[in-house]
């Protein structure tokens, strides 16, 4: 009787011991997908236009609202607000110039560049995944 008990554990911890193996290999396998770090352009554009909108027609505080929490600990919303503001040719409409993948210490990150009306200036906005939202994380001013 006790070979039996034996053979029966046996049975059982054998389709046991396969599950948790193949469990573990579905893991390994989802573990090695790469992030997405960069957006499909016209979605990472709708983020950065919508931001481009707001700091151009003098709304720096909404922009800022939307940006990351990397971007809102380097520059806290007041600083945002007087810097756009000192910059007179962001009064006017910046028009969409290019987007790009940079790489970055993170990984690939998307870039958009937006050209002053009168061509003199530029801005670079470089954005990446949040909380299952794109945000604007880093701004260069050209």
């Amino acid at each position: 009787m006790f070979t039996t008990e034996r053979a029966a554990a046996r049975k059982v911890t054998v389709p046991s011991r396969l599950f948790l193996a193949v469990v573990a290999f579905a893991a390994a396998i989802a573990g090695c997908q790469e992030a997405i770090t960069v957006p499909e352009l016209e979605e990472g554009r709708a983020v950065t236009d919508k931001f481009m909108q707001s700091v151009c027609t003098g709304k720096a505080a909404d922009a800022w609202d939307t940006t990351s929490v990397e971007f809102k600990s380097a520059e806290g919303r007041d600083s945002f607000a007087r810097t756009v503001k000192k910059l007179k040719w962001l009064g006017k409409p910046a028009q969409f110039a290019a987007a790009a993948t940079i790489e970055s210490p993170q990984g690939p990150r998307a870039e958009y560049t937006y050209r002053s009306a009168d061509g003199k200036h530029q801005v670079r906005l470089m954005i990446s995944p949040h909380d299952a939202a794109w945000q604007v994380d880093r701004i260069k001013f050209d």
